[in-house]
């Protein structure tokens, strides 16, 4: 697995929701440019 460089960057910080197809629905704060990192 290959890990992208992280970008340095004046972060913007926001609760974003993630809505699953599931019905899973999950809530993180992060910034607004930053891709989510999701794993098992």
């Amino acid at each position: 697995m290959t890990v992208p460089a992280i970008e340095h960057h004046e972060h913007t910080w926001t609760l974003r929701s993630i809505d699953f197809t599931d019905g899973v629905e999950v809530r993180e704060f992060a910034c607004d440019s930053c891709e989510s990192l999701w794993f098992n």
